[in-house]
């Protein structure tokens, strides 16, 4: 017996949607990395500029005198004559002016044009021997600083201390380092 087997083909299941467009199935996305926030570059400073004034190559005539003023003519000062004072100089005053003396402004400190007051404490004996120093309020400069904390023990001895006095005192000094005005 002979089976003849005929070959067909499935038959396509009908789909209860509406007609329409067809949908189709998508692969699933992958997800995109976020993108890295943007590096924020250094702007380059721009070059110093330094002005070099140009040289005069010849002196310029300033042409003809001005003419006189009516101003009335400058007169000299008077010789001024010491005065004679009857103030008794104090004991502080002297502490004071031998410290003055004694006071070295730091070259480097001077280049740099550094300038302030320091304060500085220190105790010192009956026959002027300093025992120990130290900054009491800073200049804001610390070559100032130290300076300023040496001075007492370089003008050592200082000034004795009076008889009405403690043997040992301890003071508080400001040493000054201004740059002066030309």
């Amino acid at each position: 017996m002979i089976v003849a087997l005929e070959t067909t083909s499935p038959p396509v299941p009908q789909l209860e949607v509406p007609p329409g467009p067809q949908q189709q199935e998508r692969q699933a996305a992958r997800p995109t990395p976020p993108k890295p926030p943007p590096v924020k570059t250094a702007q380059a400073s721009p070059e110093p500029m330094f002005f070099t004034p140009p040289r005069p190559s010849a002196p310029i005539d300033p042409g003809p005198a001005a003419p006189q003023t009516t101003a009335p003519p400058v007169q000299p000062a008077p010789v001024a004559v010491r005065a004679a004072s009857n103030a008794v100089a104090t004991w502080e005053g002297q502490v004071l002016a031998a410290l003055e003396k004694t006071r070295r402004y730091p070259p480097a400190a001077q280049a740099r044009r550094q300038q302030g007051v320091a304060h500085v404490r220190f105790r010192m004996n009956r026959g002027g021997k300093v025992l120990w120093a130290r900054l009491e309020r800073s200049s804001g400069f610390g070559e100032l600083d130290r300076a300023a904390v040496e001075t007492p023990k370089r003008a050592q001895p200082l000034p004795q201390i009076p008889a009405d006095r403690p043997d040992e005192v301890e003071l508080v000094v400001p040493v000054e380092f201004f740059l002066a005005r030309s």
